[in-house]
């Protein structure tokens, strides 16, 4: 799916955003009935990890703005967006807990419908090995 140009981004308004009220988001995440949010867990030096919240950063055109407005309140704000994902499924199977592509395996992943609840459990310790049974 091409991603290159912001003409494939579509203006949304983010009401309960506090930093980022508005963003363009990729028309395919606007147009399509359902998505499916496949973050990789890795680290990072802004945001420590990566897991399923800062995955929606992808979705975003200006990812730049994040980092120059409080990079943690702008991802918690791009995950107000309407159009939730209906799943979350972390991809586990090389999880990078340092700079660069060394990590530890886990031949597993963690899947779940309540974005910070998943988010939550998968910072502990990297402790990504299961699948999450959530009632929404």
């Amino acid at each position: 799916m091409p991603a290159h140009l912001e003409s494939y981004y579509k203006p949304i308004d983010l009401p309960k955003g506090k930093k980022m009220k508005k963003a363009k988001v990729h028309e395919a995440i606007l147009d399509c009935d359902v998505w499916i949010n496949v973050p990789i867990l890795k680290n990072h030096g802004g945001a420590n990890l990566t897991i399923s919240m800062k995955n929606h950063m992808g979705i975003v055109w200006d990812r730049g703005f994040f980092h120059q407005n409080d990079l943690q309140q702008c991802i918690a704000d791009i995950c107000t967006l309407q159009k939730k994902a209906v799943l979350n499924v972390v991809d586990a199977y090389r999880i990078m807990k340092t700079n660069g592509p060394r990590g530890t395996l886990c031949i597993r992943c963690c899947i779940g419908k309540r974005i910070v609840y998943l988010t939550g459990y998968c910072s502990r310790g990297y402790g990504c090995c299961q699948v999450l049974q959530s009632s929404t």
